[in-house]
């Protein structure tokens, strides 16, 4: 059998896990499980043709999604584009009663059919076994960096950028060292008005039932302390008429 050599290729990764997946498995039907996994390869708008563009591929297993691209030079715009996807992806999860944990990060990474691995994955998986410990979606150090510079804008790309003048900025926030997807501002740039305060208030139950469910947990309860402190933080930053007292936690 003739040898056909390997390369790795620039990918950009988002890695996910699924928090409390064996629970889930233990007091859902499959059809169920399905419901939430179904989401992971779900593209804002269901855009086809930009799928084709960025190549996309999704990979579920178990509590584990992974979504990459391969990329020649990161696009500022395919950054933005995944950054609002998984966003969007952590507010239909609200509603599975479903929390991820997770990094996007890029650098070598190989795939076939039924193979994939690379350094990029290696480091994404450090990162979010590690460093990222509250139920939130990090950038690594080297995609901040990028945000930072701005130098991998693809003019090609300018048509994922709102009037060419969206600041990715907004749809993150730094805390501990660290940048995460700010998912319920991703939200509010996405969905229809009329729908933002039923996604809020979904937040804000689920954080509540967890903050008691696992009252005698101190390790989990932060979770949830933190995630709280999200919520009302995010609130006060973003608060508009009909946002009233009710939906803080």
């Amino acid at each position: 059998m003739e040898n056909t050599s390997k390369n790795y290729s620039e990918t950009l990764v988002t890695y996910i896990d699924i928090l409390g997946f064996g629970e889930k498995v233990e007091n859902n039907n499959c059809d169920e499980i399905y419901g939430s996994l179904k989401n992971f390869y779900n593209v804002t708008g269901e855009a086809d043709d930009l799928k084709k563009l960025f190549d996309l591929k999704v990979i579920t297993y178990s509590d584990t999604s992974l979504r990459f691209y391969k990329i020649k030079k990161l696009p500022f715009g395919l950054l933005l584009f995944e950054i609002i996807n998984i966003g969007m992806i952590q507010c239909h999860l609200l509603f599975q009663d479903t929390l991820i944990r997770g990094c996007i990060h890029a650098g070598d990474f190989f795939s076939s059919e039924n193979t994939f691995y690379g350094p990029a994955l290696i480091d994404a998986y450090n990162l979010e076994s590690k460093s990222v410990i509250y139920p939130m979606i990090a950038l690594s150090p080297k995609i901040s960096q990028i945000l930072e510079e701005k130098e991998a804008f693809f003019d090609e790309h300018d048509m994922l950028v709102k009037n060419d003048q969206c600041d990715i900025s907004e749809l993150i926030f730094r805390k501990n060292g660290l940048d995460y997807i700010n998912y319920l501002k991703v939200m509010l740039g996405v969905v229809e008005e009329s729908r933002t305060k039923g996604i809020i208030f979904k937040h804000r139950e689920l954080i509540n039932k967890n903050l008691v469910k696992y009252a005698s947990c101190p390790n989990i309860l932060n979770n949830y302390k933190w995630l709280a402190d999200y919520h009302n933080t995010f609130l006060k930053s973003n608060l508009k008429p009909g946002f009233n007292q009710d939906l803080y936690i």
